[in-house]
């Protein structure tokens, strides 16, 4: 969605420029119970709060990355 910003420009009164502005849809919800599958509590009732939630899918997403460069790693050592 764009929104349309009137900006000052220190032009006579009346006239102005106008600056395009984007504004992100609404933000699709992070399932943080599907991204920590195996819990006994409810995640996403702990962590309320959007912010929390996109830190704990980073995190995630990092984990995963690390273990996969792990691996990587190990299977270069065991052919050398």
């Amino acid at each position: 969605m764009n929104e349309i910003i009137p900006q000052p420009t220190g032009e006579p009164t009346g006239i102005s420029t106008e600056v395009k502005v984007q504004i992100p849809e609404t933000e699709h919800e992070v399932d943080l119970n599907l991204l920590f599958p195996g819990e006994e509590t409810d995640l996403n009732q702990l962590f309320p709060e959007m912010e929390m939630k996109d830190l704990l899918k980073k995190v995630s997403k990092n984990k995963k990355d690390l273990h996969l460069m792990v691996d990587r790693f190990t299977e270069i050592t065991e052919t050398e």
